[in-house]
């Protein structure tokens, strides 16, 4: 999560209670409860199954499919970022990937959906001026509002994206008060390709959204430093990281959209190669990948690693 904060879950204990998730200040110990998992869009219900063994039955492509409680605890929401002041906490949330949010500071918490986002397939939500803003897979961005009054939230798109570059992984960052499309390229999936996992190039546009219009990047500036990945994005000025390079991109390897397109057996999901595999630093201005390499015996890093700021 941003702006300093990370999103948990307790650690599950023989025969446990339907999951909650819960936001934690690690520099202040603060912890606020959430709603719990069980109460998001789109969760029928929780069972044990023949094995003792908690489940999740839950809504994908308007079936009903199962899923382990690991699963539900580590990938269910895919995307998380909270409003500072507000206390409103944004989800990617389910299968479909559909957009959810709920305030910490009422005192029955539950989790509320966002009106008009369709058939969901949202890849990043990120806060810009305060608002929030997502980008579905196919690049469209949309805003959601509704906050400044008592009607129901929705999401109004912001931004169309002709190319519809539909299989890159996405970011919404911000840089110097500016806000960025990120396209993650990866090398073409194939079957025994060990480099189907790693980044090739990043396709990157700025968003004017007074037009509005998109305008394509090459270089961002060089004080600048960028940090992409599954929990957050962000830049920071290389006189505040002296230690990175500026007008480079540092990403960790977040390739769970790999494993999160998923048949209706999902016993298996966690079990996925994630995590180590494409892990480094982008140099925009001479074009050149600085790669972080695992040892092949490291299949898996899981949960993946994530980038944390204080701020």
């Amino acid at each position: 999560m941003k702006r300093g904060f990370l999103l948990t879950s307790p650690k599950p204990k023989p025969k446990p209670k339907p999951q909650h998730k819960q936001v934690l200040h690690p520099f202040s110990k603060k912890v606020t409860s959430l709603a719990p998992v069980i109460q998001l869009p789109g969760v029928v219900g929780c069972h044990y199954n023949d094995r003792q063994k908690l489940v999740f039955d839950v809504i994908k492509n308007e079936a009903v499919c199962t899923i382990t409680s690991s699963c539900m605890r580590e990938f269910y929401i895919y995307k998380a970022v909270m409003l500072p002041g507000d206390g409103i906490v944004m989800v990617i949330h389910g299968l479909d990937r559909k957009l959810a949010f709920c305030k910490v500071s009422d005192e029955n918490k539950k989790w509320i959906s966002i009106e008009g986002d369709g058939e969901g397939k949202f890849n990043d939500v990120t806060i810009f001026k305060r608002e929030f803003y997502a980008v579905k897979d196919n690049g469209n961005v949309y805003v959601v509002r509704g906050f400044d009054s008592s009607s129901t939230l929705f999401v109004k798109l912001a931004i169309h994206e002709p190319d519809k570059l539909g299989y890159y992984k996405k970011y919404l960052v911000e840089v110097k008060g500016e806000l960025f499309l990120l396209n993650r390229v990866r090398y073409p999936l194939e079957p025994g390709d060990e480099e189907a996992d790693l980044t090739l190039v990043y396709v990157i546009k700025k968003i004017e959204l007074n037009g509005p219009k998109w305008v394509s990047v090459d270089n961002f500036d060089n004080d600048c430093a960028m940090f992409v990945g599954c929990n957050d994005s962000f830049t920071r000025l290389t006189s505040d990281v002296p230690d990175c390079k500026g007008n480079s991109i540092y990403f960790t390897d977040d390739f769970v959209d790999g494993v999160a397109d998923m048949d209706n057996n999902l016993e298996n999901f966690v079990k996925e190669p994630i995590g180590c595999q494409d892990i480094g630093v982008w140099d925009m201005t001479s074009d050149v990948f600085d790669r972080l390499i695992y040892p092949s015996a490291s299949k898996s890093m899981n949960p993946p690693p994530v980038w944390f700021t204080a701020n």
